[in-house]
């Protein structure tokens, strides 16, 4: 794992395990450097919500036994960028709309989640996986 600050600013770039205990990793330290870039509570809360339900789709749907992850994420004080790419060639189907799946389901509200709570949401399958990229905007510091 790579993590480089510089003042206001935290790069991190990760080649994990697809296992829950290496996506914990990763989540805290996107929630330090949120922290570290003085994101608001709720701005912050948009960012890892939308974060880990990336990590928990790239780990149900798009990981093999023994599998890896990749989660890239780039926050300073005003805007935050989050990758997460799988390592699965095996194409899964992304729902081109967010249907609300039934009540029941324990599954199926993830993308609806992050087109939800993320300023810019864009998908796609790769000869190597599926990748996700998310985008932030800090709407708290629009007032600052």
């Amino acid at each position: 794992m790579a993590t480089v600050c510089t003042r206001h600013r935290v790069r991190y770039d990760a080649h994990v395990a697809a296992d829950l205990t290496d996506l914990a990793v990763a989540r805290d330290a996107l929630a330090d450097a949120l922290d570290e870039c003085s994101w608001g509570q709720e701005d912050a809360f948009r960012v890892l919500i939308c974060a880990d339900e990336a990590m928990a789709n790239a780990l149900d749907h798009g990981s093999r036994s023994a599998g890896a992850i990749d989660i890239t994420f780039r926050v300073d004080p005003d805007a935050v960028t989050v990758v997460v790419a799988d390592h699965c060639s095996d194409a899964a189907t992304i729902p081109a709309s967010a249907a609300f799946p039934v009540e029941t389901s324990e599954h199926g509200r993830g993308l609806i989640l992050m087109r939800a709570l993320s300023d810019r949401v864009r998908m796609w399958h790769r000869p190597t996986g599926t990748m996700v990229a998310l985008g932030f905007r800090a709407a708290e510091g629009w007032a600052r």
